[in-house]
């Protein structure tokens, strides 16, 4: 499956990111660090029982949702740029080759 987005109005700066990924991982609230253009694309393949995706965007913030119940586990491989990781207080920089897995439960969720 893939998604790929443009916005397509100033008043919607990330277009249809937020569902994009949410239908490629779990809710997530993508957020604006700049006022710069955004554009992002998500490639994922079923490898039973794993979801791997790769996902390529300009910068922004993103916060997982308490609303899924899913016990998930999220591994991140940095292949280009930095990558900023936060979890129960825990902080990982991640630069390219750089991996950050982080558990994501109920009771871990960001929000």
């Amino acid at each position: 499956m893939e998604w790929s987005t443009r916005p397509a109005r100033p008043d919607q700066p990330f277009g249809s990111w937020a569902d994009d990924l949410a239908a490629a991982f779990v809710r997530l609230e993508p957020r604006r660090i700049a006022e710069e253009s955004f554009a992002g694309a998500i490639c994922k393949v079923d490898a039973a029982p794993l979801q791997i995706s790769r996902v390529t965007a300009s910068g922004h913030i993103v916060h997982r949702l308490a609303a899924s119940t899913d016990d998930l586990c999220f591994v991140n491989l940095q292949l280009e740029g930095l990558g900023r990781t936060s979890q129960r207080g825990h902080e990982q920089i991640s630069a390219p080759g750089d991996l950050a897995p982080r558990r994501w439960s109920e009771s871990s969720a960001s929000r």
